[in-house]
């Protein structure tokens, strides 16, 4: 047991005290955590080099990707081509816009085309279909009108109920009346754009004179035309 006045006690307390092992202690806790800092600044240095190279890296490839993107005088010739097409307005092309995007404008467009040439195809289709039909109608009507003129020819004299053809020209008479005299009508149906022909003989000169029948001549002129040949 420690005797003698409090200061005795106090003094003989604090020689008693061995501060050399806690000193280490403390030397080893500091060294220790200024190995643990340096490791963490080396840590952290090592991180933001390579978060540095990583954005250089990220930036390398995003101009690389813009590159891409842009559109070249090579790709924009090709695009201009492919999607130009005669009567059909067309998106003009911008150089600074994504090509994906111009392409997705251009597809979108070529569909709409598409549509526009499958309606009009069925449109054509449409009216091929009439014109047939009002050619097969045209073709039974001149056939009919063909059999009428024969009938004529035939048989000029002879009056036959709603015969509006010889009602709506006199001169036809004459052209039968010539028939008989030698005229002969040539029809070519069966050669493209080729008229008919009137063969006019004449029987006191022993010639045959001929007169293609064109669109401008009335009736009353080849009829005067047939009369002055058969009676020169």
């Amino acid at each position: 047991m420690i005797q003698g006045t409090p200061e005795d006690i106090i003094q003989q307390s604090i020689d008693s005290i061995e501060i050399e092992p806690e000193l280490l202690t403390l030397e080893r806790i500091e060294d220790t955590i200024r190995s643990t800092k340096q490791l963490r600044d080396d840590k952290i240095e090592a991180l933001f080099a390579k978060n540095t190279q990583l954005q250089q890296l990220v930036n390398n490839y995003t101009n690389e990707i813009n590159l891409l993107n842009r559109i070249s005088d090579y790709n924009y010739e090709i695009i201009q081509g492919l999607s130009a097409f005669k009567d059909y307005n067309v998106s003009e092309i911008n150089k600074d816009e994504n090509i994906f995007r111009v392409l997705n404008k251009k597809s979108i467009e070529l569909d709409n085309l598409k549509v526009s040439i499958a309606k009009t195809l069925n449109d054509l289709e449409s009216s091929l279909s009439s014109l047939k039909l009002s050619k097969s109608s045209l073709g039974i009507e001149l056939d009919e009108i063909k059999e009428k003129v024969v009938s004529l020819f035939n048989n000029p004299f002879e009056r036959r109920e709603n015969d509006d053809l010889l009602d709506q020209d006199s001169h036809i008479l004459k052209i039968n009346l010539y028939r008989n005299l030698g005229v002969r009508i040539e029809n070519f149906d069966t050669q493209e754009n080729e008229n008919d022909r009137v063969l006019v003989f004449n029987k006191e000169t022993n010639l045959t004179s001929v007169l293609k029948v064109d669109d401008k001549y009335s009736d009353f002129f080849i009829s005067n035309y047939i009369w002055d040949t058969i009676t020169s």
